[in-house]
Order: structure tokens, then C-alpha cells, then sequence
């Protein structure tokens, strides 16, 4: 199956905090640990991962263009999911996984190629878009482990590297051309699901033949460099490029997505083939290890007290914890109705106020937690 439909992207990011920002301002004093302790940056992962799916947090959510040919698209790793969406300056509706299952609740109107449009729904010109390529809606479809696999029964894996990393491994799973699951003894001489591969400089092929939709699993080594993963049609010779992994990713997965109808040309039959995706997109929570690495949030303070909940889990001081997370219940300063109540200590109302100055209050509803009531969510 072919997904290459991504052809350039440029996720427009306004990451300015590092890892490296956690080692200061008086943030380790304030864990009681020295600034270089190895622990800084797993307790912001922790914390990242804790406060990434309770709202979209100033910093965890960008706008990004990605310039597509095909009508389905492997999403970047650092991308979670999409939140809202144009195609070419005209908007397209979002549907989940259950979108395709569900009754429509009116009828359908009109239809242009392959996109049928609900009573009541118009397209930028009326219901007569001549091409028929205004798709109308973007459809999730779950998580893949490459941008595209392999084709046909006739094709082998190829994995490039730079000599820095002979010697690692990365194994690939699926079927092979037969149909069988791919069972093979690794370095070890242990069966196991998928055919490992040792990395040698500059590409080393798979002894199985694999059959289309490979691969299905991944499992790699961390390396110093990139991995360039091809397939390699055993009689034609032709290479197709799969996946390019990154240093630190040992079990990729990316989200797919797909545009029923797509048509390469827009609504003007321009014959170009590349159309352009305007998304906003919440990015993922990405494990943080170096001192370059980027922080997911702009807020150190939101970081301190995070940080600090984390520590406070790890020792089991649940009530602790929670009240560095979440915070806690301070009196009304205002009489103006504009707080009904204000909060303290937590790591989440301090995300919360930042992003109601960023965004003017309005990507804000409530999450409540004991009786505590934070904003977070549209």
C-alpha cells in the first residue's frame, strides 16, 4: 500500500524551552536533587505525559502545512492528531474512526466524482465543484508503523545506515509472499515474530520475500543516526522508500488519516497534483532525554510544580502529588464574576492561566477533579 502522500513538511513550531532550561532556574533546589541528576528529564516526561491529554495546553498544539499528492497521509511522529483542517483554503470536516459506521441523519443532496455532499451542505461554489475533487471530509485511520509498505509479493526490505551504527538491530514483522507469518531466529539463535536484521553500512536486504502490506511491526535499536528503510523489488529493482526512523525511536508509530474522493487537482482542475493541508495539530509527547530536547509546554513554573508532583507519585505520596498537579482551592479575589473561585500550587492551573492569556479564554471549558474545576478543553 502506498501512502506517500505527504511530500514536504513544515510543522511551524514556537518551541523555545529545552531540557536544558529545567537544569536552572532554581528548579533542581526546588526537587532537592543536583542540577545534572539524570532524573530532571524523566520526571518532566512524566509530567508532560500526565498533563498532555487533560487539555491543549499553550505550546502542545501548532499549526503546520503539509503538501500532499494522495489521498492518504502518514502524519509525523511528532504529531498526535489533527484538530482542525482545510484543504486549499477550504475548510473539511474531521471524523474519527466511528465516522464511517454511523447513519447519516439526513439525506443526501448532491454529489460531485465521488463525494457525496448532506442535504443542506453546499461546497465553496454551490453543489458543481466541475472536477468532483472537494473531498468532504478527513477520516482517521489509526496507527501504522511506516509511511508506506511494500507492494506485490515480489519485494525484499532494505535497511540503510551509517557505519556508526553497524552492529544494531532492528526487526521488521509481517507476512511473507506465501502468506505465512514471518517466524525467524534472531541473533540469539531465539524464534522470534519477524525477521531481525543486523545494520551494516550501507544497507543490508531481508532474507524474506514479504508479502504486500509489510511492515506491520517494528521493533529497532536505538542508533546515532537516522535509519532509511526501502523496499526492494527483487526483480525489477526498483527502491521505494518506507520509513526514515529517527536516533531515539524503538517502536515507531505514526497516525494515519485518509480523504475519501481525493483528487489530486483542486476545485480549479489544476493538473499540479499537490494541494496544500493547513491543520492545526496537537503534538506529541515525545520521551525527553538530552539537554536539546525540546519541552512539549513553554511554562517552567507549570514545570516546577509538575516535576515536583511526579517526584511525589514516584514515592507514593498520592495526596502530595495531586496537590502539586492539580492544585488547590484558594478564596475569590474578585467580586467581577471573572474566577468563581482561584487556584494555587498546581501544576495544571498555571497551564491553565497561561492559556487564558495567550488565547483570550477561548479554547476553555472545565475539568473537574475533586473540587477543583480547570479549563483546558474546547
Amino acid at each position: 500500500m502506498d501512502r506517500k502522500g505527504v511530500l514536504f513538511r513544515n510543522v511551524i513550531m514556537s518551541l523555545r524551552l529545552r531540557v536544558k532550561s529545567l537544569r536552572g532556574n532554581r528548579i533542581p533546589e526546588t526537587l532537592n536533587v543536583g542540577a545534572d541528576d539524570l532524573r530532571i528529564p524523566q520526571w518532566a516526561t512524566g509530567f508532560q505525559e500526565r498533563a498532555f491529554a487533560m487539555g491543549r495546553w499553550w505550546g502542545s498544539f501548532q499549526l503546520a502545512r503539509f503538501c500532499i499528492n494522495a489521498g492518504c497521509i502518514v502524519l509525523p511522529r511528532e504529531v498526535a492528531t489533527i484538530e482542525a483542517v482545510n484543504l486549499d483554503n477550504r475548510r473539511v470536516m474531521l471524523s474519527n474512526m466511528w465516522g464511517q459506521f454511523l447513519r447519516p441523519h439526513c439525506d443526501v443532496g448532491c454529489s460531485t466524482g465521488n463525494n457525496s455532499v448532506p442535504l443542506g451542505m453546499t461546497l465553496n461554489n454551490g453543489c458543481g465543484c466541475g472536477c468532483g475533487c472537494y473531498p468532504q471530509t478527513i477520516e482517521d485511520r489509526g496507527n501504522v508503523v511506516s509511511m508506506s509498505t511494500t507492494v506485490g509479493t515480489t519485494q525484499k526490505i532494505r535497511t540503510y545506515c551509517n557505519a556508526a551504527d553497524n552492529g544494531k538491530k532492528i526487526t521488521f514483522q509481517g507476512y511473507d509472499s506465501n502468506g505465512n507469518w514471518v517466524r525467524l531466529p534472531n541473533a540469539d539463535a531465539e524464534v522470534i515474530d519477524g525477521e531481525e536484521v543486523v545494520l551494516s553500512y550501507p544497507f543490508v536486504d531481508t532474507d524474506t520475500v514479504w508479502a504486500a502490506g509489510a511492515p506491520t511491526g517494528v521493533i529497532k535499536d536505538t542508533t546515532l543516526y537516522n535509519v532509511l528503510v526501502y523496499s526492494y523489488d527483487t526483480v525489477s529493482a526498483e527502491e521505494v522508500n518506507l520509513a526514515n526512523y529517527q536516533p531515539d525511536e524503538t517502536e515507531p508509530t505514526y497516525r494515519m488519516v485518509s480523504i475519501p474522493g481525493f483528487n489530486g487537482a483542486d476545485c480549479g482542475c489544476s493538473t499540479t497534483g499537490t494541494r496544500t493541508l493547513l491543520a492545526i495539530v496537537s503534538l506529541q509527547s515525545l520521551p525527553l532525554v538530552a539537554d536539546n530536547d525540546w519541552l512539549l509546554f513553554q511554562n517552567l513554573a507549570a514545570y516546577k510544580m509538575g516535576m515536583l508532583a511526579e517526584k511525589y507519585f514516584e514515592a507514593g505520596d498520592i495526596a502530595q502529588g495531586d496537590a502539586y498537579f492539580y492544585g488547590v482551592d484558594r478564596a475569590p479575589r474578585n467580586r467581577r464574576n471573572v474566577l468563581s473561585r482561584t487556584y494555587g500550587m498546581g501544576a495544571l492551573p498555571l497551564l491553565e492561566a497561561e492559556l487564558r492569556k495567550m488565547t483570550g479564554d477561548i479554547t476553555a471549558a472545565d475539568i473537574e477533579f475533586s473540587s477543583v474545576s480547570l479549563a483546558g478543553f474546547l
